[in-house]
């Protein structure tokens, strides 16, 4: 969570907000791959995280969560902050939780589009919706779904072998 404190930390400042941890919105447990860079363990992260994508929940990360998990916490943390009110809120977490969960629940992005559109660091992603009704991204990265569609791969990505073939 260190990086997510201070990737939040130059928002909550210029806004005077004391930003508030929540174990929900941490980064996907890589689980039995844990800290490993092989080509092995990148591929079994990753695949894991498209199944999710694709829809397949069942799928665990060996030796950490499932899709219903992973999706579960951060479902909780975004409608905690849902009903506290605020007209906007911003929740900070790493790249493949963002993808994994817009994937399942924005009604605009699936497999495909997460499959080649990633989160970069200190990369925002702008949703409207709710967890009663439903959501739709706003941007990705600065440009609309539409536009980074069009736009293809988002560049500057990490790591660079995760454009797993299933």
């Amino acid at each position: 969570m260190i990086r997510t404190h201070l990737t939040a930390a130059p928002l909550a400042e210029a806004r005077g907000l004391v930003p508030v941890e929540r174990h929900g919105a941490r980064e996907i447990s890589a689980g039995d791959v844990e800290g490993n860079a092989d080509e092995a363990s990148v591929h079994q992260y990753v695949s894991t995280l498209l199944s999710w994508c694709g829809g397949d929940l069942d799928v665990r990360m060996p030796g950490a969560e499932n899709g219903h998990e992973v999706l579960q916490r951060f479902d909780e943390v975004v409608a905690e902050a849902e009903d506290l009110g605020h007209q906007a809120v911003a929740i900070v977490s790493h790249g493949a939780m963002i993808r994994a969960w817009c994937a399942a629940r924005a009604d605009d992005v699936d497999l495909e589009f997460v499959r080649h559109h990633y989160v970069v660091n200190t990369g925002v992603v702008v949703l409207n919706g709710s967890m009663k009704s439903s959501w739709e991204v706003e941007s990705w990265l600065g440009q609309s779904i539409s536009e980074a569609a069009a736009r293809g791969v988002t560049s500057d990505h990490s790591p660079a072998s995760e454009t797993v073939d299933d």
